[in-house]
């Protein structure tokens, strides 16, 4: 991400310098999109259960790149992003508010009188971001054939196979592949080198460099997990509706016909802070609490109820 970044500040400088002023903004766009799209979700994992070097890392990544892609945007719309720059540094907190942070990037009352970014020529790597931009074109139609056959991000797959001609491909697959296994939710990450670009046949999806297959047979230990995925999405949405904080544990009951047998109950219980956890098949043995829930799931009937308790 960093890399991409110092690259962006030096093709926008060079625009600048040629007074192509009409594409600085797509560039600042792009390199956004990246943050957003692809960098943040390839680190949310470090962000929510990483080391708290790992979090400050993320998060100082994230800082540098929005703040100084805020800087590349203020000669081409200075009024849109002076307005940014001083929700964030009402948000955070000024320097001469008392603000304990003391960040840099707000140190000034204008973000004008902040000096134009410059290129760390040191940090780019140019094979890295080729990478990665296969790695997204793999995403993109890894997902585009999850849609199609109405699998949704929280049900993981087994496999996973790029079929290409390229050996940049290939390397970039090799390289990334659990980046790739991570956002399209699947096990495994297979690619395959063929002679030409006609043995890959007509199967699967088709980007710039290949085409994609996925094995989207959900095997029982596939469903079982997304299940247990789906659940812990809707308790956590309950959690959020009754207000609790993360630290805050609660009872909770789980009704749905065959779920005692396909879902992971220590799973449930550690990522939404469950002391207590009722796993009910039939109506009659739930027992409902405070907060409750019915929704269907893949055409399961289920229902979820909680209620925090007293420490």
């Amino acid at each position: 991400m960093l890399s991409r970044l110092n690259s962006t500040i030096k093709e926008v400088k060079e625009l600048f310098a040629d007074l192509q002023f009409n594409k600085v903004p797509t560039l600042i766009e792009e390199l956004f999109l990246e943050l957003s799209r692809f960098y943040i979700q390839s680190t949310r994992e470090k962000l929510s259960a990483g080391t708290k070097q790992e979090k400050e890392a993320v998060l100082n990544t994230i800082s540098e790149v929005y703040y100084k892609s805020l800087l590349m945007l203020a000669p081409v719309c200075p009024f849109l992003a002076e307005d940014i720059y001083q929700q964030l540094r009402d948000a955070f907190g000024a320097p001469e508010q008392g603000s304990v942070r003391k960040d840099k990037w707000f140190s000034e009352k204008s973000i004008h009188l902040h000096p134009f970014p410059q290129a760390d020529e040191k940090v780019i790597n140019k094979k890295l971001e080729t990478q990665v931009d296969i790695a997204k074109q793999i995403i993109e139609a890894a997902l585009s054939q999850r849609e199609e056959a109405k699998l949704g991000i929280r049900w993981p797959i087994s496999e996973l196979q790029v079929l290409t001609k390229d050996k940049d491909v290939e390397a970039a697959v090799k390289e990334l592949d659990d980046t790739i296994g991570r956002q399209v939710n699947v096990k495994e990450v297979k690619v395959k080198l063929l002679a030409s670009s006609s043995s890959a046949g007509e199967e699967g999806k088709e980007f710039k460099g290949g085409r994609v297959l996925l094995d989207t047979e959900l095997t029982k230990e596939l469903e079982a997990e997304g299940f247990t995925r789906e659940l812990i999405r809707r308790v956590q949405a309950l959690r959020k509706k009754a207000g609790l904080e993360k630290k805050d544990k609660i009872s909770l009951a789980i009704c749905g016909k065959g779920l005692g047998k396909i879902l992971d109950a220590g799973k449930i219980r550690e990522l939404v802070n469950a002391t207590s956890l009722e796993i009910s098949d039939d109506e009659s043995k739930y027992r409902k609490q405070e907060l409750e829930e019915k929704f269907m799931v893949r055409e399961k009937s289920m229902k979820i109820s909680l209620k925090k308790l007293q420490k």
